[in-house]
């Protein structure tokens, strides 16, 4: 464990090292806590307990923001992933400033593969043309072979955040179209298929794609079979 004394300068080594012992044992803390501040309800949905202890996000979290603060990337990519959906607008300048920080430099394999699944956050938090900049910036730095889950996550959150602009819809579609294209077998790919579909096929002004499924009877119907007839689609599931 990282030995510090009281009023001791930390070197931005030892910020980095803090940090991540900060992030890690917040990790064990949370998955603790969510066993003993919540209760499974009969329906398999989880109610909180009335004697919760405090949440260790509320107690970690000055310290993780000053080590952010200070340049501890670790503390950084924890202060962006956590970051409140209405931070005020000084947060919002703090938050960009580590993510210029953290897009500036190579990631770790492992920091990559997470900051894709964050990208599209990110844009709810900072915007679009903070973030889009960002991650082309970090893809031009990471490996050739880690970049499908960055040029995925742009793709995905350019289509989300375009609205009537079209520009951005297409930069989104030519992303998602590229990890298709060059990382055939990939997770990715996959995934990448299923957003070109929804993001041509499934828009307001466009047809309905057909398909076809069974009632509650059992018995087989396309929606084809409803052409020329007003028709209500339920999608619904339980998560």
């Amino acid at each position: 464990s990282l030995q510090i004394a009281p009023g001791e300068v930390l070197a931005r080594e030892d910020q980095d090292e803090l940090a991540a012992l900060c992030v890690e044992r917040l990790g064990k803390d949370s998955a603790e806590h969510f066993q003993r501040a919540f209760y499974e309800g009969p329906d398999g949905v989880y109610f909180p307990q009335p004697d919760a202890p405090v949440d260790p996000d509320d107690l970690w979290r000055p310290a993780l923001e000053e080590l952010a603060r200070r340049g501890a990337r670790k503390a950084q990519y924890w202060a962006l992933e956590n970051a409140p959906w209405d931070a005020d607008a000084a947060m919002k300048e703090r938050l960009k400033g580590y993510f210029e920080a953290l897009t500036s430099t190579p990631m770790a394999k492992d920091e990559l593969v997470s900051f894709g699944y964050e990208i599209n956050g990110l844009v709810y938090k900072l915007g679009i043309d903070v973030v889009e900049p960002g991650v082309r910036r970090l893809i031009e730095l990471s490996p050739e072979t880690e970049r499908a889950g960055l040029l995925f996550g742009l793709g995905t959150a350019l289509c989300e955040a375009a609205g009537e602009d079209k520009a951005k819809t297409e930069r989104g579609l030519a992303l998602l179209g590229e990890v298709k294209e060059r990382w055939p077998t990939s997770e990715q790919a996959k995934d990448a298929e299923g957003r070109l579909f929804r993001y041509t096929k499934l828009r307001i002004g466009e047809p309905c794609p057909d398909f076809e499924t069974v009632d509650a009877d059992g018995t087989a119907f396309k929606l084809s079979d409803y052409k020329g007839k007003i028709t209500v689609i339920d999608f619904w599931g339980f998560w």
